[in-house]
C-alpha cells in the first residue's frame, strides 16, 4: 500500500514538473551512462554473516557494481533516467563472516533534476555539475548458496542518489554517484537466509559509490546539462541593425565631444570649445548666436528629442560593481529614464548588451554579461515593460576598454549593459 501511495505521488510530481518546464529549446536531451564501483548491502543480515571487514577503515570490499543507464531531459532542470544494475553481493574477503554469495540485479526508473542549474553553478565554473535523482526500483536476488539455493527473490522499494559532474567535452562527462537504495519489502536477507524475516516483510538497505562516464546523444553543441539560454545570445538581423543605428548616433566628425546628431556645428576647429550643442565658445555673441541657430531644432519630433536625450544625458549606460549582476547606486536613476521613455512611447523597444571586464574565463564573462542584461530586464518588467519588448544580448568581455588590467577606471566602464532604443 505505501509502495502504490509513492508511485502515485512521484509520477503526479514528474507531470506537473515536466506540464511546467517542457519547452522548444536547441540542446540535447539524451545520454547514455556506464558505472562502476563498490554495491554494499547495509542491512538485513543473519547473525554470523556480513559483509564489512573490521579491520578495514572503509567498508568496501571490491568492484562489485556494475550499471549502465539512458536519461532524457525534458528540460535543462529535468529529466527521467531508466538504467539497470549488477551487484555481487558477498562477504568481504578476509572477514570472520560466514561465507555467501549472491547476486542482484535490479531496474530502476527515475526523476533526474539538474542542482547544478537551480544553484547556479554558471556563477562560478562551466565544468561543474551536480544532478539528484529519485524513483522507484524493483530487484531480484538470486541466492547461490544454502538452503535457498537457486531461488530468485523478488523485491521493490525506490532509489534516491547525487551524482557530481565533470565535464570533459561537450560530449563526454566523467561523473561520479552516490544512491541510497531501501527495499521495502525484502523477503531474505543480504546473506541468501530467513532468519528474523516477520511475515515475509524485511527493509533492505543498500549504498551504492560509483564512477563512470556519461555520453550526450544528438546533434546540437550542448546537452541540457550545461545550456545556459544560448538562445538569449543570438544576434538576428534586426539587432544588427540596432547597433549600427547607435554607432551611428555615436558619430562625432569634428571630435569636439558632441555627437553629430546633436552637434548643430559639425566642422568646429580642433581645440575649440563647444557648448553642449557642439557650438563653438567665441564670447558674448555666442549668446545671440545660439538663439539664431535654436531654430534649426524645430523640425525634430518630440520623441527624437526625447530618444536624444537619453543618450545625451548617458542614460543608455548602467554600470555594475565587480563580479555583481545588481547596477551600481549612480546607475539606478537611469533606468527609471528608460521605463519612463518606453512607457512615454509603447511602441518603442530595448535590447540589452551586457558588457564585462576581462577578469574571469571568457564564458564565465559570457554568462555573467547575460545576466546583468537580464537583472536590467527584470526591473523593467517589474514596472510594466512587457517583457517581449526587451530582447537581451551578452557581449561579455570589452576587449577594448580592459586591455590594461591596472586602469581600474577602464574596467569600471567596462563593466555595463549598453541599453538600444528603437
Amino acid at each position: 500500500m505505501k509502495l502504490k501511495v509513492f508511485l502515485h505521488i512521484y509520477f503526479y510530481f514528474v507531470l506537473c514538473f515536466t506540464s511546467a518546464k517542457a519547452q522548444v529549446q536547441n540542446f540535447n536531451k539524451w545520454s547514455i551512462e556506464a558505472n562502476t564501483g563498490f554495491g554494499k548491502p547495509i542491512s538485513p543480515y543473519t547473525p554470523q554473516y556480513f559483509s564489512s571487514n573490521n579491520d578495514t577503515y572503509f567498508a568496501f570490499n571490491k568492484f562489485n557494481h556494475f550499471d549502465i543507464g539512458t536519461r532524457y531531459m525534458f528540460s535543462t532542470y529535468f529529466g527521467i533516467r531508466m538504467g539497470v544494475t549488477y551487484v555481487s553481493v558477498a562477504n568481504a574477503a578476509g572477514s570472520s563472516s560466514e561465507s555467501f554469495e549472491n547476486e542482484l540485479y535490479k531496474i530502476d526508473f527515475q526523476g533526474v533534476i539538474n542542482m547544478g542549474h537551480v544553484l547556479n553553478f554558471d556563477q562560478f565554473t562551466s565544468r561543474l555539475g551536480l544532478l539528484a535523482h529519485f524513483g522507484p526500483q524493483i530487484n531480484k536476488l538470486k541466492i547461490k548458496e544454502g538452503r535457498f539455493a537457486g531461488k530468485m527473490d523478488s523485491n521493490g522499494g525506490f532509489i534516491i542518489g547525487i551524482t557530481p559532474q565533470f565535464k570533459i567535452t561537450d560530449r563526454v562527462v566523467l561523473n561520479t554517484d552516490f544512491s541510497y537504495t531501501v527495499n521495502f519489502r525484502q523477503h531474505l536477507n543480504w546473506d541468501g537466509h530467513d532468519y528474523a524475516a516477520k511475515n515475509n516483510n524485511l527493509n533492505g538497505i543498500m549504498h551504492d559509490l560509483t564512477i563512470g562516464f556519461t555520453y550526450y546523444l544528438g546533434k546540437n553543441k550542448q546537452h541540457a546539462d550545461w545550456d545556459w539560454n544560448d538562445l538569449a545570445l543570438i544576434k538576428t538581423q534586426k539587432m544588427l541593425d540596432y547597433e549600427a543605428k547607435i554607432q551611428n548616433l555615436q558619430k562625432d566628425t569634428d571630435k569636439d565631444g558632441i555627437p553629430d546628431y546633436l552637434d548643430l556645428e559639425k566642422n568646429t576647429a580642433a581645440g575649440s570649445i563647444v557648448d553642449s550643442k557642439g557650438r563653438k565658445v567665441v564670447g558674448e555673441n555666442t549668446v545671440a548666436k545660439n538663439k539664431e541657430n535654436v531654430s534649426s531644432t524645430s523640425n525634430l519630433t518630440q520623441k527624437e528629442k526625447d530618444f536624444g536625450s537619453i543618450f545625451e544625458d548617458g542614460n543608455n549606460e548602467v554600470f555594475f560593481d565587480f563580479n555583481q549582476v545588481n547596477p551600481n547606486k549612480d546607475s539606478k536613476k537611469k533606468i527609471v529614464a528608460i521605463i519612463s521613455y518606453m512607457k512615454k512611447y509603447p511602441e518603442s523597444k530595448a535590447t540589452l548588451n551586457g558588457y564585462t571586464d576581462n577578469r574571469g574565463g571568457e564564458e564565465f564573462n559570457r554568462r555573467l554579461g547575460l545576466r546583468r542584461s537580464e537583472k536590467i530586464k527584470e526591473i523593467m518588467v517589474l514596472y510594466g515593460i512587457d517583457p517581449l519588448r526587451i530582447s537581451l544580448i551578452s557581449k561579455g568581455i570589452d576587449e577594448i576598454l580592459s586591455e590594461d588590467k591596472n586602469d581600474l577606471q577602464s574596467l569600471e566602464l567596462a563593466r555595463r549593459v549598453v541599453i538600444v532604443l528603437q
